[in-house]
Formats: C-alpha cells, sequence, structure tokens
C-alpha cells in the first residue's frame, strides 16, 4: 500500500498527484500533466471527476486491487458523477490503482475523499 486516507477537494485543490504520499494538490498555475484526477462540479450530494481512468466499483471500499484492476480493464471511463458513499476505482498517471470513496459531497467544488493507492506491480 503507498498510502490510505482522506483529501479535501475544493476548488482551489481540485487537482491532485495521487503518486506521491501523502497526495499532493497541484495548484492551477503548476504544470497539471502529473495530476491524476480534477474535481469538476459538484452539485448537491454529487462530486464530479474527470482527466483519469475511472470505473465505478460495485464491492464499495471493499474492493480489492485486483478488482480495481479487472474493473479498470472491463468498465473504464474519462468522467464520471458520483453522489456521497459511491466508489470508484483510478489509475494514476504512474500506474498505480487506486480506490475513491466520496464519503461527503457538500456542494461545489467541495468533497471529501477516502483515498486508498496501492503500490505498482513493479514495486510489490
Amino acid at each position: 500500500m503507498l498510502w490510505t486516507g482522506e483529501i479535501l477537494m475544493t476548488d482551489a485543490r481540485s487537482d491532485w498527484d495521487l503518486d506521491t504520499a501523502p497526495p499532493s494538490a497541484v495548484h492551477s498555475k503548476q504544470d497539471l500533466s502529473g495530476t491524476d484526477s480534477t474535481l469538476v462540479v459538484t452539485g448537491e450530494d454529487e462530486a464530479g471527476f474527470y482527466n483519469a481512468d475511472m470505473a465505478i466499483t460495485p464491492s464499495g471500499p471493499q474492493t480489492t486491487e485486483a478488482q480495481c484492476v479487472d474493473r479498470l480493464q472491463t468498465h473504464a471511463v474519462r468522467s464520471l458523477g458520483l453522489p456521497s458513499g459511491k466508489t470508484f476505482c483510478l489509475k494514476t498517471k504512474a500506474g498505480r490503482t487506486a480506490l475513491v470513496t466520496v464519503a461527503v459531497a457538500r456542494g461545489p467544488l467541495d468533497a471529501d475523499l477516502r483515498i486508498k493507492v496501492w503500490n505498482d506491480s513493479s514495486s510489490s
């Protein structure tokens, strides 16, 4: 496991590099090429994400790395809109697999995320 914990995504901190432990916010004036996902918009109780290969997982927060890898191979999309409590898998820029749960989406560009990032297969 590279990292597990919770982050706050806001308008000012909407781009994240999940390949660092802990994940680092990338500010909009910096190079965004290393970011793994961007929080686009949240409506009431919904968070939107883009800029990554992602797949909703029916197993929720108990999803394993192998299940995430399989789900990403068969159901990947480049954008998602999810309500609080939903979980998705994400492939990071460095090839790691991450599991993200929308813990709380509070309104425009404001969401707490629970994240688990596994080491890539070459470092396991």
